[in-house]
């Protein structure tokens, strides 16, 4: 997908685009991000880890303590996000 992406760009820059449709090309078909709540999910995860290494004794603070959020910095984060259909 990103190498037909890039074909199609250079093929538009050829014919004599202007840089915003190319830029508006290369919006378009962009790979939508993570979604928050997958994005959570995985740094979550890390603090796990972090809190698991400091209850072994195996590190004394937990570099990942900062992957906590308040529900109110989820909430303004989940507003933000981008409503995407699923594709197969």
């Amino acid at each position: 997908m990103v190498a037909e992406l890039q074909a199609k760009l250079d093929r538009m820059k050829a014919d004599g685009a202007s840089d915003e449709e190319i830029d508006r090309t290369r919006k378009e078909k962009q790979i939508g991000r993570f979604k928050v709540d997958t994005y959570l999910k995985h740094a979550r995860v890390l603090g796990a880890v972090g809190q698991m290494l400091m209850d072994m004794q195996v590190i004394d603070v937990n570099p990942f303590a900062l992957c906590v959020w308040t529900n109110k910095e989820v909430k303004k984060m989940r507003n933000r996000e981008e409503i995407k259909a699923r594709v197969a």
